[in-house]
């Protein structure tokens, strides 16, 4: 699909009458349609693949295991990179190419600008951190291109450069809004790997504790998981989530709940037994 874009850009450039050019010019739009919905679905499906290494945690007590996972993201990480350069390096290429082609009066940049926001608001659902950053600038410098043409252009563009200046507004709103949201989810995540470890060492800690050492520490994991939880159940509840966020926060949630009632009980169990050595 990259090299057919790259022929069509070609035969736009190098076409002989307007009529060609426009054709060829149309023919590519729909091409780069389909390419970002490509590599949408790609980085919808590499993000996912780490999300789930990341929430899913180690899995077995083999020391090496952490940073299998570790290079496990780093390769996803690197396959995305490099579909997000192709299609920078595309889209580049497309913007350069396309200006010779349509022409540069106010109405054509327009156009430009308006399909850029087509364009980033199919690539927001699947874009990570980086990409996120890369829309924000992009959308800014739009922003500030509009407000350059709102004091030069003619009363005629002066609705459309408004309408387009709102919706350029709304759209970075929701990129910052959405790039919280993935940034909270993240910390989320490990905020609870963490706490899932802390407690499994309390509650090795709490098998060899006396009663005063089991009462001090229940109540120090408490507070630690029941923070990590009501977290959880925060993001559940007011974050726009998909399934299968929805599905690993709430077993996150689960998984320390499960393991905090293992130490209440352990915290009871040895204040029972030192009250029976007493009354012995």
């Amino acid at each position: 699909l990259a090299d057919d874009i790259t022929r069509s850009l070609k035969m736009a450039f190098h076409a002989e009458n307007g009529h060609d050019a426009e054709f060829a010019s149309r023919k590519t739009d729909a091409m780069m349609n389909e390419l970002i919905d490509v590599t949408a679905q790609a980085m919808d499906v590499g993000s996912s693949v780490i999300t789930q290494i990341r929430a899913l945690g180690p899995i077995t007590d083999n020391p090496e295991r952490d940073q299998e996972m570790l290079a496990s993201c780093v390769l996803v990480e690197k396959i995305m990179l490099r579909i997000a350069s192709e299609w920078e390096r595309i889209e580049t290429m497309w913007k350069k190419e396309r200006s010779k082609v349509v022409g540069t009066t106010i109405s054509d940049e327009l156009l430009i600008i308006e399909q850029w926001l087509t364009h980033a608001e199919r690539r927001v659902k699947a874009v990570n951190e980086t990409g996120f950053k890369m829309l924000l600038d992009e959308g800014n410098g739009h922003k500030s291109r509009l407000m350059e043409l709102a004091s030069t252009s003619g009363v005629e563009d002066g609705p459309r450069i408004t309408h387009l200046s709102g919706r350029i507004e709304e759209f970075l709103h929701y990129v910052k809004t959405r790039m919280n949201r993935s940034q909270r989810i993240q910390a989320f995540f490990q905020s609870a790997q963490t706490t899932l470890s802390q407690l499994s060492m309390m509650e090795e800690d709490m098998r060899n504790a006396n009663a005063a050492m089991a009462g001090e520490l229940y109540p120090l994991a408490q507070q630690k998981a029941t923070t990590v939880m009501q977290e959880g159940r925060d993001i559940s509840a007011r974050e726009v989530l998909t399934y299968e966020e929805q599905s690993l926060v709430r077993q996150r949630c689960d998984e320390i709940d499960t393991k905090l009632r293992v130490l209440e009980q352990l915290a009871n169990e040895r204040s029972s037994s030192s009250t029976q050595i007493s009354q012995e």
